[in-house]
């Protein structure tokens, strides 16, 4: 006889069950067979589910050293919706691996773990053991056939015996299986031996809305689930509508009366469908997305994890149609609520830190917006900050700002800065120089006060990213010019290349000079900080004794300076001579090279060399393609752009979900892209902003210096316009204000 182990939480089938009659096995030989086989899945069909079911689990019952792990999908069981049959098969899975039996909160975490446990079964159920996955045609979620991937994932590995676990999958007919199982696996029908007496399935009134606490009487949830069963059969017909209606009713009394636990549980599932249907209105939909909902979930056993899923369930339609703000809005508003779930202790403290992410977000949207809807965002980023004191938003908000807004907010940045003692000093350095330069003639004293209290060797490390204005590198190099015992190379080097042109001119060559005797005695970190700030700038008369020198350096120079010296080479009309050159560094600087090359010619020699150089990048494969080719695609004609950016997206899409960096390259670099495959690609890097970190779920991922919504901000704009940069900077301060954070006991 077979164990068949059904999880504790399966209550109501366990009750269904116990109430059957005894009956004697029937007899299927084809199923028999398969299990005697090495196939990992089959799928078994027959109506109606009551007879099947009592059937199959009489079969089950009779099979000699099979272990069964049976999960019953339905309305009926409870078990219809994804966090229903998922949990209870975690649970079963769970207590095999020794490991907790309480499920995530989070449906991705939840559907992750379980597919975890499942591609690795022979490390928790030695011997034979059997899914069966009963009725997935009734499943109200896609679920099974992540499940089905898994296990086929799993049997992959399996040696001549088979899989450790096999999985049986059963619906009412062909069809109903056809969407969860692969081409090409048996289907085998359940027909004959028809019991004579059999339970109802769907039995006396379920216990969905028996609570004694509820306002609603409990018959109330009961009887629409037992009309929700009775109308099965016509899922899009006036009853089904009525149905829906009636939830609807209640949940906008919620303020008033509680809703029954059967539109807690259903009300989302039938609006997604009837949303696809065009039945319901959008915004129904997204009315759940709300701290009425999150109250409604509170009140049933499963509290926020049933939330959580609805969110998510929402984000999945949303997604699919497009909806970048509300699509937004349900993440923001996963990540906070599972921030407070899981570190509730912690987020009272970190509530200044998380409104000052939200306020560099906003920041960065502005960025990319024009100049109305800009101001707009601006305000909101300085609302959201409100008192908090944090350099980089300040810092954000006066690189979005322009004029008088500007400089006040590069000043606090500043002062900020001074007293940040978290940050290294170049990291200070750098940061106040930057913002010196934004606050143009006041940023004076602050640059000069900065410039001194950096140690003279490590001026020149601090440059590089300090994007110095003209105003306030003429002033600094005036001050290193008269100092006798002069500035380090690299410092010079940096400081001339911010100079207005003209004097750039006479500063470069001496510098020049000065550098090829440096080169001469060594190459070290001095002297390539130097190089990469003069080469753009070289003198055109000392190209050929730039080039001799570098190719008698080490290995490591001809690398570093190799894309610089290209495009210097290109610039002064040697364009073979810069490809040559280019073609003898290995990568990734040979691509470097190429594209300084690219960036050197004129736009009448350019866009050929860049159109032949993108068809070059896309026959890469697909990893190296998009990195070379979105370098190459910016100066290309727009033609060949558009179609190269198209294909390096639908490349992305198609690759795993683990590629998240290449899809932060096609986020800042997204010209060309067709609005509708950049609303994809969003999707794709806002899924990955919010579980690509399990378990650290944190609404501030999505507003981090790591690849956030600043970096999405540019596709945004592809993909919606203003409108949409609008709309994500109001889900930002919206969902705050909805779900704030909330102190800990």
């Amino acid at each position: 006889m077979a164990t068949i182990a059904t999880p504790a939480r399966f209550d109501r089938f366990a009750r269904w069950r116990a109430a059957l009659p005894p009956a004697p096995p029937p007899a299927w030989p084809e199923l028999a067979a398969w299990l005697a086989g090495v196939a990992p899945l089959a799928a078994a069909v027959g109506a109606p589910r009551a007879v099947r079911t009592d059937r199959l689990l009489r079969w089950l019952e009779a099979l000699d050293g099979w272990s069964v792990l049976f999960v019953p999908i339905g309305r009926a069981f409870g078990t219809a919706l994804e966090r229903e049959h998922l949990a209870g098969l975690h649970e079963c899975l769970a207590e095999q691996a020794g490991e907790a039996l309480q499920p995530p909160v989070h449906p991705t975490a939840l559907r992750d773990r379980v597919t975890e446990l499942l591609a690795f079964p022979e490390v928790l159920m030695p011997g034979r053991t059997l899914l069966v996955l009963d009725g997935v045609d009734e499943a109200l979620d896609g679920a099974p056939g992540i499940l089905i991937e898994a296990l086929l994932e799993g049997a992959c590995a399996a040696g001549d015996e088979g899989p450790p676990l096999r999985a049986l999958v059963t619906g009412r007919d062909d069809a109903a299986v056809r969407g969860f199982v692969p081409a090409g696996v048996p289907t085998l029908r359940l027909d004959g031996d028809t019991p004579t007496r059999l339970a109802a399935l769907h039995g006396p009134a379920d216990e969905l809305a028996t609570a004694p606490s509820m306002a609603s009487p409990p018959a109330a949830g009961a009887s629409l689930l037992a009309e929700d069963l009775a109308i099965a059969a016509k899922p899009l017909g006036g009853a089904r509508r009525a149905l829906v209606a009636r939830c609807l009713d209640e949940w906008r009394a919620a303020d008033r009366v509680r809703p029954s636990a059967y539109t807690v549980h259903y009300l989302r599932s039938h609006l997604v469908s009837g949303l696809r249907a065009g039945e319901a209105e959008p915004s129904d939909v997204m009315s759940l997305v709300s701290p009425a909902w999150l109250q409604c979930w509170s009140l049933e056993p499963e509290g926020t994890a049933g939330f959580l899923s609805d969110v998510a369930a929402i984000r999945r339609e949303v997604a699919a149609s497009r909806a970048i703000a509300e699509e937004l809005r349900c993440a923001l508003v996963e990540a906070s609520v599972l921030d407070a779930v899981t570190s509730a202790a912690g987020a009272a403290r970190r509530k200044g830190g998380d409104r000052a992410e939200r306020a560099r977000a906003m920041a960065g949207l502005a960025t990319e917006a024009t100049a109305d809807v800009r101001e707009d965002l601006l305000i909101l980023a300085e609302a959201e900050l409100g008192s908090t004191e944090d350099v980089e938003a300040f810092a954000e908000l006066a690189r979005a700002a322009a004029g008088g807004r500007r400089r006040r907010w590069a000043l606090r940045a500043i002062a900020a800065v001074v007293r940040d003692d978290a940050a290294s000093p170049l990291e200070r350095s750098e940061l106040a120089l930057e913002m010196a330069s934004l606050a143009a003639a006041e940023g004076a004293p602050a640059a000069r006060a900065v410039w001194a209290s950096i140690d003279p060797g490590e001026r020149g490390a601090s440059l590089p990213r300090a994007n110095l204005s003209e105003e306030i590198a003429q002033l600094l190099w005036a001050d290193e010019t008269q100092r006798a015992e002069g500035a380090p190379l690299d410092a010079r080097a940096w400081l001339s290349r911010a100079l207005p042109s003209e004097e750039r001119r006479r500063a470069v060559q001496p510098l020049s000079e000065e550098w090829l005797s440096s080169l001469a005695q060594g190459y070290d970190e001095t002297t390539a900080r130097a190089g990469l700030a003069l080469l753009p700038h070289w003198p055109e008369d000392l190209l050929d004794r730039v080039v001799l020198a570098l190719r008698g350096s080490p290995a490591e120079a001809r690398s570093t300076l190799g894309p610089a010296l290209a495009g210097r080479l290109a610039a002064a009309g040697r364009a073979a001579e810069a490809e040559a050159w280019a073609a003898a560094l290995e990568e990734p600087y040979r691509g470097r090279a190429r594209v300084a090359l690219l960036a050197a010619l004129p736009q009448g020699e350019r866009e050929p060399r860049a159109d032949a150089a993108l068809r070059a990048a896309l026959d890469l494969p697909d990893n190296l393609a998009l990195a070379a080719a979105l370098e190459v695609a910016v100066y290309a004609s727009t033609a060949a752009r558009e179609q190269a950016v198209t294909e390096l997206g639908r490349r992305y899409l198609a690759l795993a979900t683990s590629h998240a960096e290449l899809g932060f390259e096609l986020a800042r670099r997204p010209s060309g892209l067709p609005p509708a495959l950049a609303r994809q690609i969003f999707s794709r890097l806002l899924d990955h902003l919010m579980h690509g970190r399990l378990p650290f779920y944190r609404a501030r991922f999505l507003c981090s210096a790591e690849g956030d919504l600043r970096a999405l901000a540019p596709l945004i704009r592809v993909a919606g316009g203003d409108a949409a940069l609008a709309a994500a900077g109001a889900e930002l301060a919206g969902v705050a204000r909805a779900f704030p954070a909330r102190s800990g006991d």
